[in-house]
């Protein structure tokens, strides 16, 4: 057995209507994706910011480099400074006073 639709072809073709006033045809939905896009770079624009910016990063990661091997270099010499200053200062600390002699 068949089963009758419950709908009309009259009750269809006002369903359509109505769904066309509260949903946006495909033309509709065309214009907002483009409206809401034309102002994302395309593929090409965007590797290209892209690769400049990985291009400044190399460059910022490369001196960041340097630096911290100048800074390793600072470290090292006030190491250096700090053991010949205590050094030095160890030995006057325990080297005798000098005997004044008074004079004959």
């Amino acid at each position: 057995m068949a089963k009758k639709s419950l709908l009309t072809s009259i009750d269809i073709a006002s369903l359509i209507n109505a769904m066309k006033l509260v949903f946006p045809t495909r033309e509709e939905v065309g214009k907002i994706v483009d409206e809401r896009f034309k102002f994302l770079p395309t593929k090409d624009e965007f590797f290209a910011r892209i690769d400049k910016l990985s291009g400044e990063y190399k460059k910022i990661d490369e001196a960041e480099t340097l630096h911290a091997g100048t800074m390793s270099d600072h470290a090292d010499k006030i190491e250096n400074h700090d053991e010949r200053i205590s050094a030095l200062e160890n030995r006057k600390a325990s080297s005798p006073a000098p005997i004044s002699f008074p004079h004959l």
